[in-house]
């Protein structure tokens, strides 16, 4: 496999003159629109640098799963531009981008995967290593949920690594297993009788054996064969719905027959393939820079009694001497004070980070810039 430092890249950039911080004249900080590039694939990003600082820190903030723009706005809630913002008021520089194919970057989207999206991210902390703002050996990395995956997967690289690892919500198993709780979670919140989910999952685990063992998008007949089984257990499953979506299905066939065009699409996607096999823990146990993992206790998408657990273990096998993870009892995915932590409750939550969430984050970084 080509070496992921190795893409050639290009980088623009246009300075603004934003330097304010949460409504204060102070200037604290500069923002720039920058540009780079990981061979055709344009990233558009915006750069924050601490005002009369040379030489500072900085970041490179990547986004959980799904498109998200450069602020990953979550149902109004900005948490990288709330990070960014807070952490170049303190003298970090950050660097935050549109995910390829999304919002003001260019690049393939169809069949890109959690690699792919982790070369972007490699290709901008080679560019943060060209400003001469910045000291080029303090140059780390923070992931949020599927970002994390990609700082440990950069933070693993035996060249051109992070000087240092934030995970910020990232998975240390894999993604079938995180996707196998979030099933059980889900389908315990709507009320389903929790005999039924071990079938429910029987079923998901043998959707899993498909993508493992087929090429989806090219093999008709295993296609078919999967079209065929999961059509029958949507049907079976239209019983277990809520009330609410229960008591809207008057063509029971047809549902089933939406619901299963909606779930092929994504099952024959290349990053879903790569999600469910790729296990995090195998770069964990690379990662010998400094780390920091922080998880939300009420986490109902990466939960850490689940990852915790196989990021200890990871971390013990690598020796990693400066590596800490750090639980915020009361906070959801997105790191909000959370009531249930469930995903239908972010947009009611107040738009803020939980109570000293982004001082930890801070320090931390400042503690290793020394």
């Amino acid at each position: 496999m080509k070496k992921i430092f190795s893409t050639l890249f290009l980088l623009l950039s246009v300075i603004s003159c934003k330097a304010e911080n949460n409504g204060d004249t102070t200037k604290l900080f500069t923002e720039e629109e920058v540009f780079f590039f990981n061979g055709s694939n344009m990233l558009s990003g915006t750069l924050t640098i601490p005002a009369g600082k040379p030489g500072c820190p900085a970041v490179l903030l990547v986004t959980g799963s799904g498109l998200q723009n450069r602020d990953e706005d979550i149902f109004g809630f900005k948490l990288f531009k709330i990070i960014a913002e807070e952490l170049s008021g303190n003298g970090i520089a950050v660097l935050r981008y549109d995910d390829r194919g999304f919002g003001k970057s260019k690049g393939d989207v169809k069949t890109a995967t959690t690699r792919d999206f982790a070369m972007d991210a490699a290709a901008g902390i080679k560019y943060l290593r060209t400003r001469d703002e910045i000291n080029k050996n303090k140059v780390g990395i923070l992931g949020h949920s599927e970002g994390g995956i990609i700082a440990a997967m950069l933070a693993a690289e035996p060249a051109g690594a992070p000087d240092f690892c934030i995970m910020m919500a990232g998975p240390a198993v894999p993604g079938d297993t995180i996707i196998n709780f979030q099933i059980i979670s889900m389908n315990k919140a709507q009320g389903v009788d929790e005999k039924e989910i071990p079938w429910i999952i029987d079923f998901q685990n043998k959707v899993y054996d498909y993508i493992r063992n087929y090429d989806l998008a090219s093999d008709s007949t295993a296609l078919a064969a999967l079209e065929s089984e999961l059509l029958e257990f949507n049907l079976k499953a239209i019983d277990l719905l809520p009330d609410s979506i229960k008591k809207n299905v008057t063509d029971r066939q047809k549902f089933a027959k939406f619901r299963v065009m909606q779930s092929i699409g994504q099952l024959t996607n290349p990053w879903f393939k790569y999600f469910i096999t790729y296990n995090p823990a195998e770069a964990l146990r690379k990662v010998n820079v400094p780390i920091l993992a922080l998880f939300g206790g009420k986490d109902m998408q990466v939960p850490p009694d689940m990852n915790v657990p196989a990021l200890k273990e990871a971390i013990g096998i690598s020796g990693n001497k400066d590596a800490e993870i750090k639980i915020f009892p009361d906070a959801n995915h997105l790191f909000q004070k959370a009531n249930t932590g469930q995903a239908t409750e972010y947009p009611t939550l107040k738009k803020e980070f939980c109570e000293g969430f982004l001082d930890y984050i801070s320090q931390w970084i400042i503690d290793r810039a020394k």
